[in-house]
């Protein structure tokens, strides 16, 4: 579950600015992705509880190997959602969850 402590998956590392992602609410992202052969991520979520599409973030280099962009959730009638996905540089892909709460 991503959140505002590091999650590592292999050499990849990832950090939300918060816990809680909230709807309509932008929440920033950082991914450090060793070795990055491209200048972008593509992150794919959807959710677990309530079919809501999928919500697609791109996440830009800002420094050799670290990535970020911001995480945008819709609303839904689910007070707390469980949202699953996966980061992806086209080659290499690692699996993310996140819990979507109202404030």
């Amino acid at each position: 579950m991503l959140s505002d402590q590091v999650c590592q998956q292999g050499e990849v590392k990832i950090r939300l600015d918060h816990v809680y992602v909230h709807p309509l609410t932008a929440t920033p992202v950082e991914v450090f992705w060793p070795n990055a052969t491209t200048d972008e991520l593509s992150m794919s979520l959807q959710g677990v509880e309530m079919n809501m599409g999928q919500v697609q973030v791109k996440l830009t280099m800002i420094k050799p190997d670290v990535f970020q962009g911001d995480i945008l959730l819709p609303i839904c009638s689910e007070s707390q959602m469980t949202w699953y996905g996966s980061i992806t540089d086209g080659q290499k892909t690692v699996q993310t969850a996140l819990r979507m709460k109202e404030r």
